[in-house]
């Protein structure tokens, strides 16, 4: 009925593209992309708008889900981190896993005004395609781990981190073959240089298992 549903319509470019915002009777329910999303990321999407949430989503067991591409809701400042670039402030840990396996879109930013009640935050859309050549590295479970880590404690060098992680002679001889710099840190560092240790980490690894 009217009083349970309002339609809204955003700007994209030339293009006009209509929202649904569903009122329950005693809370506000999310706003849905209209559109075919697959029952996982609906699940997903439905949890909420907040950090948390969107970081399990695309980052830990979004490419299980059914939709590609899927399109979300995220609380801005979130899809502004999916989509941040190496030596930014926003660049994260979360950045990296997004973008490893995902082409991540913004497709457009909803203000707290499109909204009843009206939300203290500013919501964005966000388009993700799931990338063809994912995971594009030897051991992905070794490669989210070290992520995790290396980004850690932003103020300390990648060398620091990473022998937290591992020995340091494994750290050293990592670096090395993967031609990165001990001091940079690890937000300076693209998803291909991270890949690049990475695999380097796990043939440093593997090899001083057989010895």
């Amino acid at each position: 009925s009217d009083q349970d549903q309002l339609c809204v319509q955003a700007s994209v470019g030339d293009d006009i593209r209509p929202f649904r915002v569903a009122k329950g009777r005693d809370q506000f329910q999310k706003f849905r992309l209209l559109g075919d999303i697959g029952d996982d990321v609906q699940k997903i999407h439905d949890r909420g708008n907040t950090q948390t949430d969107a970081q399990a989503a695309p980052a830990q067991k979004g490419r299980d889900a059914k939709a590609d591409p899927c399109k979300l809701q995220l609380q801005k400042e979130v899809g502004q981190r999916m989509k941040a670039k190496p030596g930014t402030e926003e660049y994260s840990s979360f950045s990296v896993l997004c973008q490893w396996a995902y082409d991540v879109k913004p497709v457009m930013d909803l203000a707290g005004g499109n909204f009843w009640p009206v939300p203290n935050v500013a919501s964005r859309a966000v388009l993700m395609t799931k990338k063809e050549d994912f995971p594009k590295c030897e051991n992905p479970e070794l490669f989210r781990k070290m992520v995790r880590q290396i980004f850690a404690l932003r103020r300390k060098t990648l060398r620091n981190n990473l022998s937290r992680f591992v020995k340091a002679e494994i750290c050293d001889e990592a670096l090395k073959i993967a031609g990165i710099e001990p001091s940079i840190r690890a937000e300076n560092l693209s998803v291909e240089d991270l890949l690049k240790l990475s695999d380097a980490l796990n043939s440093v690894i593997e090899k001083t298992k057989m010895e």
